[in-house]
């Protein structure tokens, strides 16, 4: 087996990895790398990422998964190590981090996205009419730039293109959640 960079020095030992709470993107992402790695990390779960992130900085677990921008101020202390981005390329505020690929794990990719939702039944119109607001807004230089420092890549895809993301992501975190044992609350 060969380990996960973040715990070679933890290389054949239970690991504790915390999350930002049970169910949360950070776990499943852990619970993503469990799988694919066929390493045991211990779920420690917390009432937030930012408690999770403190944990980490005052040495009480071995790794966190955290999203870019909660990431940045902690990584920017120089008391914690980026290891890799999950996404298919390079963020531009974390330029010499790699990306999973490159470190070797091109299977382990989490991006956590956002995206506008209407109620079921809400006519066509209605539904393009947000969509081209929302393409209007992300073509705005200064939110661009504000995205981007936060190490967002916003992304706009059509309403048919959400509702393939939201159906493929479905079926993959089934899969992970099941593998993993989680059960609904």
């Amino acid at each position: 087996m060969r380990p996960v960079p973040a715990l070679a020095r933890v290389a054949g030992l239970d690991a504790r990895s915390n999350t930002g709470g049970a169910g949360t993107t950070n776990h499943l992402a852990n619970e993503l790398l469990k799988s694919l790695e066929k390493i045991n990390l211990v779920h420690v779960p917390y009432k937030g990422a930012t408690l999770a992130a403190q944990s980490l900085m005052g040495g009480e677990i071995d790794e966190v998964i955290l999203a870019v921008a909660p990431a940045l101020p902690i990584i920017q202390t120089g008391r914690v190590r980026a290891i890799a981005v999950l996404s298919d390329k390079r963020v531009k505020t974390l330029p010499d981090v790699p990306t999973s690929t490159e470190a070797g794990y091109p299977n382990f990719k989490m991006s956590i996205w956002y995206a506008m939702f209407v109620p079921a039944g809400t006519p066509r119109e209605i539904i393009l009419h947000l969509y081209r607001e929302a393409e209007k807004a992300l073509k705005d230089p200064e939110l661009l730039q504000r995205m981007s420092n936060a190490g967002m890549d916003p992304w706009l895809g059509t309403p048919e293109e959400l509702g393939n993301l939201v159906r493929s992501e479905i079926v993959r975190f089934t899969k992970v959640a099941a593998s993993a044992g989680l059960q609904k609350e």
